[in-house]
């Protein structure tokens, strides 16, 4: 299990099948995060391996931009290589040299369930929709859960509407994904979870884990 901020959390399919009763997060100075589940009266854990932050932190490497240069709309910023490395989020992780990008692809290419959560469809991470695309078409068992809040006017949501937000939802991703062809076999491997409450859970300290 391996979370990859701020983009997506990554996790192996027995996590999912397994069925538990309840979670919690699990905190030890040694090992970080990780998620504890119960399953009839016991417990079993999985420690999150180290977070890959793609777009740095607010004290490190913090990276705000565009996708691509096409998205630059100053020719000046976009032909100069400097600017380019500043403004590019894909050159800037370069520039900084950690491999953050082929780190993630190779997680990505690793799993079985992709979950994403706290990241816009939008055209500014395009590369990982893309990347996302392309691994969901590798294996017929692969599945991306997309996980979004959706502010309602408080009443109870219909039948027509919940089918509204779903199919805007998956027709962004199949756009910034680029998918034309292989969309109807793909469709059907992605689920959306609206104001769901999976990342609700209560944390748990832990001293001798």
């Amino acid at each position: 299990m391996r979370l990859a901020c701020d983009t997506f959390l990554i996790v192996t399919q027995e996590a999912f099948y397994c069925y538990p009763t309840r979670y919690c997060l699990l905190h030890s100075p040694q090992h970080s995060w990780g998620i504890r589940f119960f399953i009839n009266g016991y417990h079993y854990s999985k420690i999150l391996s180290s977070v890959i932050h793609i777009h740095g932190t607010l004290d490190d490497e913090m990276i705000l931009g565009v996708n691509d240069v096409g998205q630059i709309a100053n020719k000046k910023f976009a032909e100069n290589s400097l600017y380019k490395q500043c403004l590019v989020k894909e050159e800037a992780n370069k520039r900084f040299a950690q491999n953050k990008i082929q780190r993630v692809k190779d997680i990505i290419d690793q799993s079985g369930i992709i979950c994403v959560f706290g990241m816009s469809i939008g055209e500014t991470d395009k590369l990982w929709w893309q990347y996302i695309g392309k691994w969901l078409q590798t294996s017929k068992d692969h599945r991306l859960i997309i996980f979004i809040k959706h502010k309602s006017s408080g009443k109870r949501i219909t039948t027509r509407e919940r089918f509204l937000i779903e199919d805007n939802i998956l027709e962004k991703f199949r756009e910034r994904a680029g998918i034309k062809d292989e969309w109807e076999k793909i469709k059907s491997k992605i689920y959306i979870d609206r104001n769901g409450n999976i990342f609700n859970l209560p944390i748990a300290l832990t001293s001798n884990e």
